[in-house]
């Protein structure tokens, strides 16, 4: 998606972590550090809370077909979020529709072109040093305390609501995703 600059990487950041903050509790505080579950997660959350039809494009259920994964969340976030009558703050919306929208990389070399996602680069900077050798992670204490001390109370009421509103939604969604990485994944 055309248009990105450095304010609204910045705004996206921050509406990321605490999304990623409002849908941990003391007791469910685990997150997937696959990307491609954050991206499902975050688009199945904000459609419950648009009350549109959430739940039927999930990477879980796409296994390696990851190629045209984030094309189809895309698809199905655009056409179900354009139905939906329930209000959102237009900044959280723009924020969202940014993290979700995809497109495709042409690298040099043998990697060839691929599909990605506004998310990726923003999660990338939630992620702990080694996250990666695991299939969970928690939130850092230095990004919750940023995110209790800092972004959240820098957001409006309005944005602040839709925030903390899809995040305890995506709960469910998380959940599920780390069963079948349990079922699924051996690191």
């Amino acid at each position: 998606m055309a248009g990105f600059n450095a304010a609204d990487m910045e705004f996206d950041r921050n509406i990321l972590q605490a999304l990623l903050y409002y849908s941990t509790t003391e007791d469910d505080f685990m997150l997937p550090t696959i990307e491609e579950f954050i991206l499902s997660e975050v688009v199945n959350g904000t459609l419950e809370y648009l009350d549109r039809d959430a739940g039927k494009v999930r990477y879980r259920t796409r296994g390696f077909d990851r190629n045209s994964f984030e094309k189809e969340i895309w698809n199905y976030f655009e056409e179900e979020s354009s139905l939906s009558d329930r209000e959102i703050d237009s900044d959280v919306m723009a924020s969202i529709e940014r993290m979700a929208s995809y497109h495709i990389v042409y690298p040099d070399g043998p990697d060839g072109p691929y599909s990605t996602a506004g998310l990726y680069s923003c999660f990338k900077t939630v992620l702990p040093s080694g996250a990666g050798m695991s299939s969970t992670f928690s939130l850092s204490q230095e990004v919750i305390y940023r995110v209790k001390k800092e972004v959240i109370l820098s957001l409006s009421e309005a944005v602040r609501g839709d925030v903390e509103g899809i995040g305890k939604i995506m709960r469910r969604y998380i959940n599920e995703d780390l069963g079948y990485i349990r079922k699924k994944y051996r690191w």
